[in-house]
């Protein structure tokens, strides 16, 4: 089964704070589904929890693993506001 690796406690707070608060819809879900993956949920689970094609979980996932942050664009070349509450990262 595939996850998400296990996340630094800086990383997870970071990913809540943007799960929480960041003003673009999909970059609040794919933190979720990160944070999620990471305790372990399936894809199956994610699918059924964040009402996403089961095929996109599991892209989020791979794009996290392979990109970090930057994995959370939605395709090359598209990058979402900055999220200003903390300068360590930008979706």
């Amino acid at each position: 089964m595939k996850f998400a690796q296990p996340i630094p406690e800086e990383v997870r707070e970071t990913l809540q704070e943007m799960y929480i608060n960041h003003p673009v819809f999909h970059c609040r879900q794919r933190a979720q589904a990160i944070m999620l993956s990471a305790r372990g949920f399936t894809i199956s689970q994610l699918w059924a929890i964040l009402d996403v094609r089961r095929d996109a979980s599991s892209e989020w996932i791979d794009r996290w693993e392979l990109k970090g942050w930057w994995g959370f664009m939605t395709c090359l070349g598209q990058v979402a506001p900055a999220f200003t509450l903390t300068p360590k990262w930008r979706c």
